[in-house]
């Protein structure tokens, strides 16, 4: 088959990019012929290039196309309208972004993927969906496979996040700390990697959310899943279903808190087996090789939905609120930045009156200075230090005395 991917932005190292990569990867290893459709390139488009998975710009996509797989809803759209015979699989991605969400029209999309049981309540509670698929997240296991095996103490962690920054940033800092781990972070909010296998090799134990523990598990490392939305502590055989269904959010367990005393408790009963079983939990349910012929067989059991005009009119007052919202959301930042920007103009004005009132000292200072320096050549001041030097010697004799 003919098969394209597509995702909106192509530009960094995101869940959706190293999902949509990782698919195209296995199914051209299937013998498809397989690219990947992105109106925005960046790193992540060059990263796929070099690993010889096109990624097309508009003007660049072929002539017909058999099936295509998407991330967004707006590239869902478009290639929906542009190969009006091909199968389109919608691959919802988030439970929060309007953007990942999909079309509520029946001829966009034949089957709507998710890949956790939390984003399929939330499409399943839309007011019209698709039918809902439920596979896995897919990681590419040759990827992670031979990265040394892992130490028999514990001593250092690795942060892999694209939002952990500040309070929650210090509390992992803190533990390891106390734990006596030496700590690096990669994402977005520190240090970007196509490459996150390598900092994974030289890591003990990974902390994050997400793809990011399932690659640590794939890599044979120990994997705890704490990030910007809470933790759910170890990944464990017994808690894995849970975290699994949860997607690896952190929200899988709500009694529970992960604060800083916590996490520091759970550092220290890490264990080296922790490793080999979660590398045995993602060979036998994340293979991207599984995933790929899922959606191929997926695939070949559909047709392609004839259009329903009636519901265009219903998906346009659709995207309208969702737009009227956005633009609310844009008029309650814009009014945070005018308070922001006239609180920043009066700390500059005290700033500024504080800059006047010690340049004002600096010169009265300078002109004492400067008065002391004529006094002090005056005959007067002469003769008052002669006429005061004998008394100063005496003051000296008593206080030594």
């Amino acid at each position: 088959m003919r098969i394209l991917l597509s995702f909106e932005n192509f530009t960094g190292f995101g869940g959706t990019e190293t999902y949509t990569l990782t698919v195209a990867t296995e199914l051209d290893r299937l013998g498809h012929d397989t690219a990947i459709y992105s109106p925005h390139h960046g790193v992540a488009a060059e990263f796929a290039r070099a690993k010889a998975i096109p990624v097309l710009r508009s003007e660049q996509l072929p002539a017909s196309c058999d099936l295509v797989i998407a991330s967004d809803a707006a590239t869902c759209h478009e290639l929906a309208g542009r190969y009006t015979e091909a199968v389109v699989l919608f691959v919802a991605h988030s439970a929060d972004y309007v953007l990942q969400a999909p079309p509520q029209l029946r001829d966009r999309a034949q089957a709507v993927v998710v890949l956790n049981d939390r984003v399929r309540r939330a499409i399943e509670a839309r007011a019209w969906h698709a039918p809902v698929v439920r596979l896995r997240q897919p990681i590419d296991l040759f990827r992670y496979q031979d990265l040394g095996p892992g130490r028999p103490v514990a001593r250092t962690a690795l942060v892999s996040t694209n939002y952990v920054e500040g309070p929650r940033a210090r509390v992992i800092e803190d533990a390891c700390r106390a734990g006596g781990l030496q700590l690096t972070w990669i994402g977005a909010t520190s240090s970007s990697t196509a490459t996150p296998e390598f900092a994974i090799a030289g890591a003990d134990i990974v902390i994050g959310l997400g793809r990011s523990v399932l690659e640590a598990m794939a890599a044979g490392r120990a994997a705890y899943v704490y990030g910007v939305v809470g933790g759910d502590g170890w990944i464990t055989p017994e808690r894995y279903p849970a975290m699994e269904a949860d997607g690896f959010a952190g929200t899988s367990v709500t009694e529970e808190i992960v604060d800083a005393e916590r996490l520091a408790g759970d550092l220290a009963d890490w264990d080296a087996s922790m490793g080999e079983i979660n590398r045995d939990l993602a060979s036998a349910h994340h293979s991207a090789r599984e995933h790929a012929i899922a959606l191929v067989d997926l695939a070949r059991t559909l047709e392609r939905t004839p259009p329903a005009e009636p519901s265009l009119s219903d998906e346009l007052a659709h995207l309208i609120r969702l737009q009227w919202r956005t633009e609310g959301r844009l008029t309650a930042s814009r009014a945070e930045v005018a308070r922001l920007r006239s609180a920043l103009a009066e700390v500059e004005l005290e700033a500024a009156a504080v800059h006047t009132e010690s340049e004002s000292l600096r010169t009265r200072l300078i002109e004492a200075e400067a008065t002391l320096g004529v006094l002090r050549h005056t005959r007067r001041y002469r003769l008052a230090t002669r006429i005061a030097a004998p008394w100063d010697r005496l003051r000296k004799a008593a206080s030594r005395a």
